[in-house]
């Protein structure tokens, strides 16, 4: 994660840019004690994390904080225990009282890891939404939130649209391979559904608009499983 400190006290700045360098995940690409000269820095290079200073003369941390048009996570550093609460009322990772020990930073880093992966994770399944798929002689580039359910038949399956189909030389092994298990669940041994277009939920079925689909035993429980962890069953 590439990270920057902003803080007035120099002494704050030599410690954190010593901590920073241990960890190998944190790339530092700055220091800065004017959040001025920060704000322009930030405007010509991405950053993943800030350590930010809560206590700085004509800009503090909050402030510094709401004038950003695109915001980093963030981990204050101050020597003041009062501005917590507001802190994460602006989704601050983590607030860090000074002096801060090593593994009490090492902390608030694993916490900015782990938000960041989560992100990345997010973005990564917003901008990947199609599918490519070849059919016949050709290539379909299928929606996801389109397609309602697969039918395996032999070595083929079918991509069923509210509008369309579309078969595929596909097994519905190498289909659940290359669909998110996010989205796409098997029920049976002949098909796998978008839960985000189930209407319908009994014992031995799912109802898809006008399509009632049978359960497979041998997948219901996990089939299940997975609806209650999305809070649909």
């Amino acid at each position: 994660m590439k990270c920057i400190i902003l803080d007035d006290e120099p002494l704050a700045i030599d410690i954190l840019q010593d901590y920073v360098r241990k960890l190998p995940l944190l790339q530092w690409t700055g220091s800065f004690r004017d959040p001025v000269e920060a704000l322009t820095f930030l405007n010509q290079h991405h950053v993943d994390l800030i350590f930010l200073d809560m206590n700085m003369p004509g800009l503090n941390g909050i402030q510094f904080l709401t004038s950003l048009q695109v915001k980093p996570l963030i981990v204050f550093t101050t020597a003041y225990s009062q501005y917590a609460v507001e802190s994460y009322e602006h989704n601050a990772v983590d607030y860090l009282l000074k002096p801060i020990e090593f593994d009490r930073f090492c902390r608030a880093v694993a916490k900015a890891q782990e938000i960041q992966e989560l992100k990345n994770k997010s973005s990564e399944t917003e901008q990947k939404k199609t599918i490519l798929i070849k059919s016949g002689t050709g290539y379909r580039n299928l929606h996801f939130d389109e397609i309602l359910f697969l039918k395996g038949t032999g070595n083929y399956v079918t991509f069923v649209l509210p509008q369309r189909k579309v078969l595929s030389l596909l097994s519905m092994k190498q289909a659940c391979k290359i669909l998110p298990a996010e989205i796409f669940v098997r029920i049976h041994k002949s098909f796998i559904v978008n839960v985000e277009r189930i209407e319908f939920i009994e014992k031995e079925r799912v109802k898809i608009g006008e399509h009632s689909l049978p359960m497979g035993e041998s997948y219901r429980s996990a089939f299940l499983k997975t609806m209650r962890e999305r809070n649909i069953a």
